[in-house]
């Protein structure tokens, strides 16, 4: 989009839907209560789980695979972020720890 005003030209160069690629990640059972599993369409270096208030709480490096399982018997009961890294970027998925 072009916009011009007394002889100056602006671009906008706003993100669009069309410029973001998403990521397939899957995350099971949830909610949960021992063992979380990820699956992702791009291979994960790490996962890290973090409460809801953010505070990291624990980290997996996975080192490449798709997937990957995390033990959830030493959170507390609750709503938890969980962040898939990848290098294409993160994805971040909600998890309720039962």
């Amino acid at each position: 989009l072009y916009t011009k005003r007394e002889n100056t030209v602006i671009e906008d160069d706003t993100t669009t839907i069309d410029n973001i690629r998403p990521t397939a990640a899957l995350i099971y059972p949830n909610p949960v209560k021992s063992t979380i599993y990820i699956e992702n369409d791009r291979p994960i270096s790490a996962v890290r789980i973090f409460s809801a208030s953010g505070v990291l709480e624990t980290e997996k490096i996975v080192g490449g695979n798709t997937s990957a399982s995390i033990s959830t018997s030493q959170l507390a009961d609750g709503l938890h972020i969980v962040e898939i890294i990848s290098a294409d970027g993160r994805n971040e998925r909600r998890m309720v720890v039962k």
